[in-house]
């Protein structure tokens, strides 16, 4: 019988123990909300999409440096912001800054 009131307690402590795991694994889901160039490197950038992030910076006229300069994402430089949500491989691309040419 003590069996019995056992089960439901065993049932209990691992539902809570998977929820308070899965709370600390958190992922963030970025959005643009519009379609602005500017906006979707953030986006990239934020979700770690180097893929992505080197493509929209081929379209940005000015190139990698102008964006690692002058973009500002949620007040912001768009490398900062992209450290700040956990994204290693655009926060290196990002910090990297060649030096000026001539």
């Amino acid at each position: 019988m003590k069996l019995n009131y056992l089960m439901p307690l065993t049932l209990l402590a691992a539902t809570t123990a998977f929820n308070t795991t899965a709370e600390d694994n958190v992922k963030y889901v970025f959005k643009a909300m519009d379609k602005s160039l500017n906006t979707r490197i953030c986006v990239a950038s934020a979700n770690n999409d180097l893929p992505k992030l080197k493509q929209l910076s081929r379209r940005d006229q000015l190139g990698i440096r102008n964006i690692t300069m002058n973009l500002i994402c949620n007040n912001k430089d768009v490398t900062s912001f992209a450290a700040q949500y956990d994204a290693p491989q655009t926060t290196k691309y990002l910090g990297y800054v060649p030096a000026k040419c001539c």
